[in-house]
């Protein structure tokens, strides 16, 4: 029987260590945080969860003067594995994929300077049609 049991690989995931602290209390935070903003149907996108994550271990980090966690960075790999062990399935990450290009959006800058100097607009006028949205067929989510 033992040479059996020997001979047969098996998986399974095994926790090696505990999160404790303000790994833990960060995640429960963030947990309950991102099941706030999807009930409220706000858009979630990566940058900002991870944004929302450090600012949610920083603080925790203070209040349980973890000395052992300092290193914690809010990655890719951590965002997925933090899905899995919270049962998020179909959370829709929002947000660009591509990098922003740095010397076209300079050049759009100026010129928009330029327009909004010699046409006499005022700060209030102007806003950002990227956060605005106009969708007359579409049927809410």
């Amino acid at each position: 029987m033992d040479a059996v049991k020997a001979s047969a690989s098996f998986h399974s995931k095994i926790i090696t260590e505990k999160r404790t602290g303000s790994l833990e209390g960060m995640e429960q935070l963030l947990f309950m945080w991102m099941e706030d903003q999807i009930q409220k149907r706000m858009p979630l996108s990566l940058l900002t969860i991870q944004t929302k994550t450090c600012l949610l271990f920083e603080e925790l980090k203070k209040k349980y003067d973890d000395t052992h966690n300092k290193d914690f960075v809010a990655s890719h790999g951590w965002f997925h594995h933090f899905k899995n062990r919270h049962n998020f399935h179909s959370v829709k990450i929002n947000g660009e994929a591509a990098s922003a290009n740095v010397k076209g959006a300079t050049k759009f800058k100026d010129a928009l300077h330029k327009i909004v100097v010699d046409e006499g607009h005022l700060p209030e006028q102007i806003f950002n049609v990227d956060k605005t949205g106009l969708y007359l067929k579409q049927i809410p989510e």
